[in-house]
C-alpha cells in the first residue's frame, strides 16, 4: 500500500472523531481495498458494514453517536438524527448512560441492512428546525427531543429533560411552558 493513503486517512478519521467510512475514503481516494489492508494490518477496525475507526484513537464519549450516524451516512444513506434519550446524552442532559443509541430517519427511507443490535431506529420526517448540530452530529433539539420522550411514554424523563434544560439554558421560560402543555397534551390523548 502505498504511504501515501496515511496522510489523507488520518486527516478524514481526525475530522470524524476518529472514523472513516467507505464513501468518505472513496472522495479522497482510498479504495475500498486500501481500508481492508489496513484493517489486515490493523491500522483501522471495522466496527459495523461500511464504517471504520483508527484504531489508536481515543474514543470520545460521543464515540458510539458517531458510530451511529457514520453507519447510517454510509452508501449514501438517509439523513439522521440522534434522538430520544441519546440526544439527551449529547446535550448533557442526563447523567444515564444508555446501552442503545436511538437514531432517527425519515419515514419514507429504506435500509438495505440490518442496523447493528444497539441501534434503535426510530421513523420520522424531521424539519430542518428539529435538528440541530453538537460537535459535529446531527442531533434533534431539545424541544423534538422533549416531545419525542413523551410521546415514546417516557414522561417522567421528559419532564427532567425540559426541567435541566431550562436550568441549563437551553430553552428559555416561554418555550418551556409551551412544552409542557404539549406533554400534557400527550398524556390526555394517551389515556383517551
Amino acid at each position: 500500500m502505498p504511504r501515501t493513503f496515511i496522510d489523507p486517512l488520518l486527516e478524514l478519521a481526525t475530522d470524524h472523531g476518529g472514523y472513516v467510512t467507505t464513501a468518505l475514503a472513496e472522495q479522497a481516494g482510498i479504495s475500498r481495498r486500501a481500508l481492508l489492508g489496513m484493517v489486515e494490518r490493523v491500522l483501522l477496525e471495522r466496527v459495523s458494514r461500511g464504517v471504520y475507526r483508527l484504531r489508536h484513537a481515543m474514543p470520545s464519549r460521543l464515540a458510539p453517536f458517531q458510530e451511529a450516524v457514520h453507519w447510517a451516512s454510509s452508501h449514501r444513506g438517509p439523513r439522521c438524527a440522534i434522538s430520544h434519550d441519546s440526544a439527551l446524552v449529547v446535550f448533557g442532559l442526563t447523567d444515564a448512560n444508555p446501552s442503545s443509541v436511538h437514531l432517527t430517519i425519515a419515514k419514507s427511507s429504506r435500509f438495505r441492512r440490518e442496523p447493528p443490535n444497539r441501534l434503535i431506529i426510530h421513523r420520522a420526517d424531521l424539519s430542518p428546525d428539529d435538528v440541530a448540530e453538537v460537535d459535529g452530529l446531527p442531533v434533534t433539539t431539545v424541544p423534538r427531543t422533549v416531545v419525542d420522550l413523551a410521546e415514546a411514554g417516557s414522561l417522567r424523563f421528559a419532564r427532567e429533560a425540559l426541567t435541566k434544560a431550562r436550568k441549563e439554558g437551553h430553552i428559555n421560560g416561554g418555550e418551556a411552558a409551551k412544552l409542557l402543555v404539549k406533554i400534557d397534551d400527550i398524556v390526555h390523548a394517551k389515556t383517551q
